[in-house]
């Protein structure tokens, strides 16, 4: 199986895609996975295929893929809906054109009580509410799945939940954070089975505090 992740710095941090790879080939799954990625890139920039970023999606796209993962700039799906939804779909049309199928990757709320945060003008429960219910449409209007990585976050991370996932900046995620997502994107692709990989730094605690989340 083949999975190219198509976003920014929420999925290059931590080299996420390569978490997951290593995940999947742990537990006996042959997969690649791979990034086409910019810092701070909202959909609207994966889809301007006339520049050398829409040229090189293009281009890893006609390589072969089996899924395509979208992920939306960090406040876009809540801030800025229309353009969201709308590139989007230009963008899983053009990955079923190219035979892979679409999947978006839901992301997570900044961190509460901070100027990260309070620059969106919602409250953190709200934010992420509107984060979730622009996955969502994109989803149900692409008719394609999503993997519901900030809804781990929302019930997880400190200081609400046990665990860290978000760094010192308030949004991008910790290694616990890109671990997490990982998780949550074999679990999609494999559910009901875990893998015994995990990255220095993270604890077995810690993994197990993840495998065991129940959406």
């Amino acid at each position: 199986m083949k999975v190219l992740f198509i976003g920014n710095s929420f999925t290059y941090f931590n080299e996420m895609q390569d978490i997951f790879q290593n995940l999947c080939v742990a537990a006996g799954h042959d997969v690649v996975a791979r990034r086409r990625t910019v810092g701070g890139y909202g959909v609207e920039h994966h889809t301007d295929f006339e520049s050398e970023h829409g040229k090189a999606v293009l281009a890893d796209l006609a390589e072969g893929w089996d899924y395509a993962v979208i992920q939306g700039m960090s406040s876009q799906p809540a801030l800025n809906r229309g353009l969201f939804l709308e590139k989007s779909k230009v963008l899983a049309e053009k990955i079923r054109e190219f035979g892979a199928e679409p999947l978006f990757y839901q992301t997570w709320a900044y961190r509460d009580g901070t100027e990260k945060l309070a620059s969106t003008g919602m409250a953190y429960a709200d934010f992420f509410g509107a984060l979730k219910e622009g996955y969502a449409l994109a989803a149900a209007e692409n008719n394609a799945p999503q993997v519901f990585v900030g809804q781990l976050f929302f019930d997880l991370n400190q200081p609400a939940g046990p665990l860290d996932l978000i760094c010192e900046d308030h949004f991008h995620p910790t290694l616990l954070g890109s671990f997490a997502a990982a998780v949550c994107f074999f679990r999609h692709f494999f559910p009901g089975e875990r893998s015994d990989f995990i990255p220095a730094g993270i604890t077995a605690e810690e993994a197990d505090i993840i495998w065991q989340y129940q959406f």
